[in-house]
């Protein structure tokens, strides 16, 4: 039943998203790093706090590379062994269905968190158990799932979650 409802949760590959992502050019968006903004968001995950890092900008000048460019760097950062704290992240694209929903989103990063601590299953087959394959269906039941398994500390310490694209994600599902 585990392995159905983590594959239930899987909706896009992310991973090919992510790799698709043209990669900044060398000493280029180092100005990012030095930003307040940004080492404070990279150094909340040693408290409980919860902080936004939000950037905009024109289209076409280049946030998705930056996101990419922040999405490597912060793994980099957290690859201390002491630390428990993972990265999600998740590309909106409204020219594909898996990419271009609040739904999409949320079982995406699910599915990532999942794979990278297996522990956390259990806090999925709580929902899992009563709605089967419906869990994808609901949003509602999805942002309970997401809010359940980013908080347990018994396994983590912290999550980070970069979102390129929030624009692209369908009205609808944006303003449930």
């Amino acid at each position: 039943d585990e392995s159905k409802c983590l594959q239930n949760l899987y909706c896009a590959d992310y991973s090919s998203y992510r790799t698709n992502v043209a990669m900044h050019y060398r000493g280029t968006l180092q100005w990012i790093l030095q930003h307040k903004s940004f080492a404070h968001w990279l150094h909340i995950g040693e408290t409980n706090d919860s902080q936004f890092l939000w950037v905009s900008g024109n289209p076409g000048c280049g946030k998705t590379v930056l996101s990419r460019f922040l999405l490597d760097h912060t793994e980099k950062s957290l690859k201390a062994p002491t630390r428990r704290c993972h990265v999600l992240y998740f590309f909106f694209e409204d020219k594909y269905d898996t990419q271009k929903s609040a739904e999409s989103l949320l079982r995406s990063v699910i599915h990532q968190l999942i794979e990278l601590v297996p522990d956390l299953i259990q806090l999925a087959m709580h929902h899992y158990a009563s709605r089967k394959e419906k869990i994808v269906d609901s949003l509602d039941i999805l942002w309970k799932l997401f809010c359940a398994i980013t908080t347990d500390h018994r396994f983590l310490d912290g999550v980070y979650l970069v979102v390129d694209a929030l624009d692209e994600c369908e009205e609808t599902s944006r303003n449930t």
